[in-house]
């Protein structure tokens, strides 16, 4: 199976800081990137999902 990842909007970062993350199990929002402090906001969230999901989709009908 292949990875697929989150990356900072803002510097392409794939490491976060999660302690802030909103309540919402399932949202990224909130999360703070390590390398510049960026902080994850819902509609980013939305977008990452996307990119995920136009990545798996890829992924498995390749």
């Amino acid at each position: 199976m292949e990875n697929v990842n989150f990356s900072c909007p803002e510097c392409g970062c794939e490491v976060f800081d999660t302690a802030a993350i909103s309540e919402h199990p399932d949202s990224f929002a909130g999360a703070i990137c390590a390398d510049c402090g960026h902080v994850v906001t819902e509609d980013e969230t939305l977008e990452g999902d996307e990119k995920i999901f136009d990545d798996l989709v890829g992924i498995l009908f390749k």
